[in-house]
């Protein structure tokens, strides 16, 4: 399933018309809930799904939930582990 623009995720909205930044692991797409919060969405690339990137996956999302507290680290909004499509939110940052 490709990711577009307008796909809700939870309590989420993808918000543009292409992710934000792509790796080996997973793609981050801007999305919006019905609040108006903007949040970074991290998806899991679907040719990972059962490997052992995906136990990456999952313990970068253990990661998140462990170090909530420590300074510099953006916490964990919530997560929707399944094999369906994984993926995680934080809160949205930018640089300048």
């Amino acid at each position: 399933m490709n990711l577009t623009h307008g796909q809700r995720f939870g309590q989420w909205t993808l918000k543009g018309e292409k992710a934000l930044g792509a790796g080996g692991n997973g793609e981050v797409w801007l999305a919006e809930n019905s609040k108006g919060t903007k949040a970074a969405l991290k998806f899991l690339h679907i040719k990972n799904f059962g490997t052992t990137r995906a136990m990456r996956f999952q313990d970068e999302i253990q990661f998140l939930t462990k170090e909530k507290d420590r300074p510099g680290i953006l916490p964990l909004i919530d997560t929707h582990p399944p094999d369906d499509r994984p993926w995680f939110s934080t809160p949205f940052a930018s640089c300048f």
